[in-house]
Order: structure tokens, then C-alpha cells, then sequence
């Protein structure tokens, strides 16, 4: 009567097959994700080498631009951009590898981290 329609739909539960396997992880500097059974995982880069130039020429660019004109806009929004591929693509390496490493593992601890 109000307008609000809300939808909802439970999802199916999966059968998953314990494999018993325990594993630790250390988030590093030199591999961004080390597992104690001598697996690493390493992020790849972000961006393109040619993204990675047009970022630096696009930052340059706007460094020199008048702040507040509409050229100084239209480079910040394509820096933009470029900023938000990186996130996305972060992000799907970041899910892909934690589903990865849950469907191999039963028991996940990390190091504590302050």
C-alpha cells in the first residue's frame, strides 16, 4: 500500500566435501599472501604498463592545469577512472583468491596483525 515491495529468495545449500586440511597465513611484503604449506600468492599489477604512463602523464597534466576549469575536470575524472579499474581489479583478485583458498581449506588462521 506504501510502495515498498521486497523481494526475497533464500539460496540452495551447498554440499561441501571436508577435506581436513589446515593451513595458516602471513600476509608479507615480499608475497602478499604466504600459506605455512609453502604456497604463495603474489597480486598481480593493477594496471597496464600503458595504463600506469597514461596515469603519470594524466597526474602531470593536471599538476599544471588551472584548478577549477573544466579541463582540470574532464583529467581528474579520466584519473579517476583509471584509480577505480585499479580498485576493481583489486578487489577481484582479493575474492578470487579467498574462495580459492576456502574451498582448499577447512581451518584458515592469519597472524595477528596490530
Amino acid at each position: 500500500a506504501d510502495g515498498l515491495l521486497v523481494f526475497t529468495r533464500l539460496a540452495p545449500q551447498i554440499e561441501r566435501k571436508l577435506t581436513g586440511a589446515v593451513v595458516g597465513i602471513d600476509m608479507g611484503v615480499t608475497h602478499t599472501v604466504a600459506t605455512s604449506d609453502s604456497r604463495f600468492l603474489d597480486m598481480p599489477k593493477l594496471l597496464t604498463k600503458v595504463e600506469r604512463q597514461r596515469k603519470r602523464r594524466l597526474q602531470r597534466k593536471l599538476a599544471r592545469q588551472v584548478k577549477g576549469s573544466n579541463r582540470y575536470g574532464v583529467t581528474k575524472l579520466a584519473i579517476a577512472k583509471l584509480a577505480a579499474k585499479e580498485v576493481d581489479r583489486r578487489k577481484d583478485w582479493i575474492e578470487k583468491t579467498t574462495t580459492d583458498l576456502v574451498s582448499d581449506y577447512d581451518l584458515i588462521s592469519l597472524e595477528a596483525l596490530k
